[in-house]
């Protein structure tokens, strides 16, 4: 391999000074440029590998704003705490009660021992009924409000609650006054046996709504809850349509008359007194 002794021939010397100034300026300047870029890459490499950054990244935190309705978790304690009760001290009226909105034969097979609209534990779910009717119906309205439950006042529950029991009441009493005047004695007792049937089963089904309604808070458990809760009042009207059917007293236009005055208007009238109560229309106290 050849090397550089230091000594540099006339040929080599001839042949550099042939190159002249400008060449070699443009020559130097090349280099230059390549040196500086390689500077400035190895620069740019040694930031971006090397130092650190300026900027820290911090993990934002998710806050948990949900609320939840102590109000409403009262009425759920004292419902189940019925429920227990009633199941554990009345077990077999409890069944007899579940079952009898399955056909005429259980409904007849628990009259013939006791009269849920007269005696325990048929009074205790028609004030578990009312309670979380009452307490539906506050957050039906919360949602149509696009607002919290816990921001509505305590007091809008306690009117609808109030409103909720007269309607019911009232209900029950022009049954009543309805089978007085067509001595139709029997049929409202067999009605007002359903009835109570009724309160026990959507007492359950209001109950798991409104637990997956508080803690859920959202639209899908809104819409299942309300759904559930709308199968299940058809079919006690229709339960009700057929009970008096069954006695062959009534045409079936009589007791569509019956069951849209006292079952259907009735329920109407008690959303149109919500939605007043919830738009500041009007107030009972």
């Amino acid at each position: 391999m050849p090397q550089f002794t230091g000594i540099i021939d006339s040929t080599t010397a001839s042949a550099s000074s042939a190159i002249s100034d400008s060449t070699l300026f443009r020559f130097e300047a090349f280099f230059a440029h390549a040196s500086d870029s390689l500077a400035e890459t190895g620069v740019v490499a040694r930031t971006f590998v090397t130092e650190k950054s300026s900027v820290k990244i911090v993990p934002k935190i998710r806050k948990d704003t949900t609320k939840v309705d102590n109000s409403s978790l009262l009425i759920l304690s004292l419902v189940l705490i019925l429920f227990v009760l009633s199941k554990q001290l009345f077990p077999r009226r409890f069944q007899q009660l579940w079952q009898a909105m399955g056909g005429e034969t259980k409904l007849n097979l628990m009259l013939r021992e006791w009269n849920p609209s007269l005696s325990m534990p048929g009074i205790v779910f028609f004030f578990t009924y009312t309670l979380l009717f009452a307490k539906f119906l506050q957050l039906l309205a919360s949602q149509f409000l696009a607002v919290e439950s816990w921001a509505i006042p305590t007091h809008f529950y306690w009117q609808i609650l109030t409103i909720t029991s007269i309607v019911i009441l009232l209900r029950l009493g022009l049954k009543k006054f309805v089978a007085q005047l067509f001595k139709a004695h029997e049929i409202n007792t067999r009605y007002n046996a359903n009835e109570f049937s009724y309160y026990l089963i959507a007492s359950l089904i209001l109950f798991l709504g409104l637990l997956a309604m508080i803690f859920q808070q959202g639209t899908i458990s809104f819409y299942i809850a309300s759904i559930t809760f709308i199968i299940i009042l058809t079919y006690n009207l229709l339960r009700s349509l057929f009970i008096g059917l069954s006695t062959g007293r009534f045409s079936i236009l009589y007791l569509f008359l019956y069951l849209c005055a006292l079952e259907i208007v009735p329920f109407l009238l008690l959303l149109k007194t919500v939605s007043l109560l919830a738009s500041g229309q009007f107030s009972l106290f």
